[in-house]
């Protein structure tokens, strides 16, 4: 299916629910990475890196969601980054998205608690970079990223932050000051990590 059709979405997720029943867990992990900086990328790889990483996230939702909340029994996974904390060079198309994809994790499950849907539970999965062949070598393990977001899923976890020492992330990103944060991130290694960047041709 291609996810970013919401047609297509739509039309499969009524066979699916037709067929097998109503959904329980919904986990949006499709994802594409250009890699080239914003003046260097394609304007037709920037909206296919938008409407893969966050815009089909919409449409698969708004398909299995009405089924969760009839039965207020769900629930919605959302792969984001921790490129969706703090931006990052040769990535801004990406960075956008996982943005974007944190923001829509975060505001339905606002919605859910205003219309006392308890029962559904969203979770957003920020790990730094999966070595799943978008980011070869730059990596976390698949295996171990996986275990965590089991984990995080069965503990109806809010956030499951990969490794768990960039929750302060965040927080470091609201606190110092621009030019600190710069060095840092060229401390850790950051502003080299798309360097050897190979990833698949799409």
């Amino acid at each position: 299916v291609d996810i970013t059709n919401k047609e297509a979405v739509y039309a499969t997720a009524q066979t699916v629910l037709a067929d097998i029943g109503p959904v329980s867990i919904l986990i949006n992990n499709a994802g594409v990475v250009n890699g080239k900086t914003l003046i260097n990328s394609c304007d037709t790889k920037i909206e296919n890196t938008l409407n893969v990483n966050v815009v089909s996230h919409f449409w698969t939702i708004k398909a299995f969601l009405p089924s969760m909340t009839a039965r207020n029994h769900g629930h919605i996974i959302g792969i984001a980054s921790q490129l969706g904390f703090i931006g990052a060079a040769g990535l801004v198309d990406y960075c956008c998205s996982k943005f974007a994809a944190l923001a829509l994790v975060d505001s339905l499950r606002d919605e859910l608690w205003i219309s006392k849907h308890d029962g559904v539970h969203c979770t957003c999965v920020c790990p730094f970079l999966i070595d799943t062949g978008l980011f070869q070598g730059v990596t976390i393990r698949p295996e171990d990223a996986a275990k965590s977001i089991i984990d995080g899923i069965r503990r109806n976890k809010q956030y499951v932050t990969l490794p768990k020492l960039l929750y302060f992330g965040a927080i470091l990103k609201s606190l110092l000051p621009v030019r600190a944060l710069n060095e840092l991130l060229t401390f850790i290694g950051m502003h080299d990590a798309m360097k050897t960047f190979q990833g698949h041709r799409y």
